[in-house]
């Protein structure tokens, strides 16, 4: 048998200027570069100050030393009796970072015992400083550590994620808080195999037969995985929402992202680079409840999926990067409580692919509860970063890029507080 990720195996390459999760039957391509250019803190809003009236940016808050932040989340410390926020980078920290909302560092806590079983952290929720929930996509391991990076759990899934017909799945996790409710997990499933194709020798081999037979289970899998009572010795494992993604795309073609989803309130809600909805779920039972369709006044939204075909094998690694890379897309989606709006971060499409040095924005639109839209906002991603922001009790906070660091305060992660009028 020949397993897919053989085919298409990890690499990292200098390409793009944020980290980006390119999966190509579901494996993990990294593309990194770094634009050291110095960008004053005054063009900001240059040539987009009309589209930003009832913009404001009420503070800066800042947070140890500067470095990309890849996952920031907050949640309530019932010891402390206050909200806290977390931070974590893959490349250069060891740690979790635990911050007041006004930046006081309150706890780090190690990974140097997690990293030696799980070295690529994907996504952490927490729910006490004790209780720290550790996932690592495409290996189905879990681990909880305490405050000190003790491991007291670990779950190990590899030989779990097979169901009735034999099927094998792995599972991604959310990057964005709110996939944990109480002792049970929200995870995507991921199809890899069929046990009793493979063994009766039934999994294709060539390469274009290969690619339609794994697309075809893919689309029709679940969607998603409950993991319940996590915290015992044997958690349960629920399967949920088969052929959403085929629902969500209408068509089993090659995808240069899979899907993305976060949990708000009671709802989930699931994006695609390759659609300009966002696609509503019922977190209760899973079932379907609406689309909501993301209109842009700046940029078009979504690109279309790769038509599996011989030609197409041959450059499916190059339509992915550029699709990524140019696409405009939906990035993420956050609620304000407080306030009772959403905020849907679009990533504009690039209109001249060949001037990296022009200035590639990107939107906040605001939604009313109902999703009318509010107003859309447009920031330049010189300047801030769209991939780490967070919604607080102090309300919306934007990570400052490095770009304006020597303008700003030494080698502190900035984050601005952003308020909508």
């Amino acid at each position: 048998m020949i397993r897919l990720e053989k085919k298409y195996t990890k690499k990292k390459n200098q390409i793009s200027d944020k980290k980006l999760r390119i999966s190509i039957f579901l494996n993990t391509v990294l593309f990194f570069t770094k634009d050291k250019k110095l960008i004053y803190v005054y063009f900001l809003f240059t040539g987009c100050v009309e589209k930003n009236d009832g913009l404001k940016v009420l503070s800066d808050v800042y947070f140890g030393r500067n470095s990309n932040c890849n996952i920031v989340n907050s949640y309530f410390e019932h010891q402390l009796s206050q909200e806290l926020i977390y931070m974590y980078d893959h490349d250069a920290q060891k740690e979790i970072k635990f911050y007041t909302l006004n930046g006081s560092l309150v706890k780090s806590v190690p990974l140097r015992k997690s990293k030696k079983i799980v070295d690529n952290i994907a996504s952490i929720s927490v729910i006490s400083i004790d209780t720290i929930i550790i996932n690592s996509d495409y290996t189905n391991q879990i681990l909880v550590i305490n405050r000190k990076g003790e491991i007291w759990k670990k779950i190990d899934l590899t030989n779990k994620l097979i169901d009735q017909k034999q099927n094998q799945y792995e599972f991604v996790s959310s990057a964005f808080s709110g996939n944990q409710n109480g002792s049970s997990l929200l995870l995507n499933c991921c199809w890899r195999l069929n046990l009793k194709d493979a063994a009766q020798g039934q999994h294709p081999r060539d390469n274009l037969e290969e690619l339609t037979y794994f697309y075809k289970n893919y689309y029709e899998s679940p969607f998603f995985i409950t993991l319940s009572n996590i915290f015992s010795d044997s958690p349960k494992i629920d399967y949920h929402a088969p052929g959403l993604c085929k629902k969500i795309l209408n068509k089993i073609e090659i995808l240069a992202e899979p899907p993305s989803f976060t949990c708000i309130e009671n709802n989930i809600f699931i994006y695609s680079l390759h659609s300009d909805k966002l696609f509503i779920i019922n977190r209760s039972d899973f079932s379907f409840s609406k689309s909501i369709q993301v209109k842009s006044e700046f940029t078009s939204i979504g690109a279309s999926t790769i038509k599996i075909n011989v030609e197409n094998i041959e450059k499916v690694r190059d339509s992915t990067i550029y699709k990524i890379e140019n696409a405009g897309r939906i990035i993420r989606v956050l609620f304000n409580v407080r306030k009772k709006e959403y905020y849907c971060f679009v990533k504009h499409k690039k209109i001249n692919k060949e001037l990296n040095d022009k200035r590639n924005s990107f939107s906040i639109i605001v939604y009313k509860p109902d999703f009318q839209k509010k107003k859309e906002y447009v920031l330049d991603n010189r300047l801030y970063d769209y991939n780490s922001s967070i919604v607080t009790g102090n309300g919306l906070l934007i990570l400052k890029n490095d770009t304006t660091k020597n303008l700003l305060k030494n080698d502190k992660k900035t984050y601005s507080r952003l308020v909508f009028d």
